[in-house]
């Protein structure tokens, strides 16, 4: 098995796991994560919709594929990283975070 690394430290696999997944579901991708953002809380999804519509699209597969990882946390913890004051371990993740929560202003 090859396994591409980036500076984000995030494999080029997950992107093709998460096609595969939604091809599954007979979903496109897109549909998919806004179908994700959609969280039930007011804020969490004016930021994860607002860097959606805003980020998604231009980004690097390493920032999609964290941007998915992301959607796959618990409310509590998302609650936690966009609203509150902790920051992920991970480097990739602690960047996304931090362009997340700066998109506030939209």
């Amino acid at each position: 098995m090859i396994l591409l690394v980036s500076s984000l430290g995030v494999t080029g696999l997950g992107i093709i796991k998460f096609k595969s997944f939604c091809k599954r579901l007979k979903m496109e991708p897109i549909e998919k994560l806004k179908w994700q953002c959609r969280r039930g809380t007011k804020e969490l999804d004016f930021l994860l919709e607002g860097y959606l519509n805003t980020f998604y699209y231009q980004d690097t597969d390493e920032e999609k594929i964290l941007f998915g990882e992301l959607l796959s946390m618990q409310d509590t913890r998302l609650i936690k990283l966009l609203l509150g004051d902790q920051i992920p371990r991970s480097k990739g993740l602690a960047a996304l975070v931090k362009k997340i929560r700066n998109n506030r202003a939209l």
